[in-house]
């Protein structure tokens, strides 16, 4: 059982669940900031994966897929992302002012500011990429192999497959 895993995350939560004795209007702003950063990584996932596919029509897929009816359903996704993207943020009460102010397009906003900065003064030159797994199947009935690596090494030198 990840021990470790678990007891970081019932402290996170347990003082998330504090902010609320000191102000409900940041306790609900960290909430509302929840399914907004949500949406946010669907968008960008579906995005990226309908680009690939319309880009390049040579995409390996696994054992279940959607086959032609899966462009019209991640389009259909990324519109869906885009209206609760929009209508997320929106407070709940009018007129507008601190005390009902939804918080959440703000503080996504501000750290996708922070992160976008952060990646062009440095992290862009330094970060390598996830850790992939490929599996080479053998030739003439032997058996295969299966290679763990980053992708920018595979780039480098392809004779490793």
């Amino acid at each position: 059982m990840p021990l470790y895993a678990v007891l970081a995350n019932t402290t996170i939560a347990i003082l998330l669940s504090l902010i609320v004795i000191g102000s409900p209007i940041v306790f609900q702003g960290v909430i509302s900031f929840a399914p907004l950063s949500l949406y946010a990584s669907y968008f960008v996932t579906i995005a990226c994966f309908l680009h690939y596919r319309l880009v390049n029509r040579k995409l390996e897929y696994g054992p279940w897929h959607l086959g032609k009816f899966g462009v019209p359903v991640n389009i259909v996704a990324i519109c869906v992302c885009i209206f609760l993207l929009i209508f997320l943020p929106v407070p709940l009460e009018y007129p507008v002012s601190w005390a009902n102010m939804n918080f959440a397009g703000p503080v996504l906003g501000l750290i996708l500011i922070v992160m976008t900065v952060i990646w062009f003064l440095g992290v862009r030159k330094y970060f390598r990429g996830p850790i992939i797994q490929i599996r080479v199947a053998g030739e003439d009935g032997q058996e295969g192999f299966t290679v763990f690596g980053r992708a920018d090494w595979l780039n480098e030198d392809p004779t490793l497959l």
